[in-house]
């Protein structure tokens, strides 16, 4: 489990982006294009993940 705090560029504010690693690959060699939004002001933005990656937002405590 891989974890990044980023900062939204439209509100400035920053949150949790939480990598879920899954045990196996639905396809191989592939790159799923992705989109997640932030938790403050919905605002989209796109992550490149490999089929056996998601991600989990999550608003930081401190803000």
């Amino acid at each position: 489990m891989r974890v990044e705090i980023i900062k939204c560029k439209k509100c400035g504010k920053r949150f949790e982006l939480e990598y879920i690693k899954y045990p196996c690959k639905m396809e191989n060699d592939r790159n799923w294009d992705t989109y997640y939004l932030c938790p403050y002001c919905n605002d989209v933005t796109n992550v490149m993940l490999s089929s056996d990656e998601d991600v989990k937002i999550s608003k930081l405590e401190c803000e």
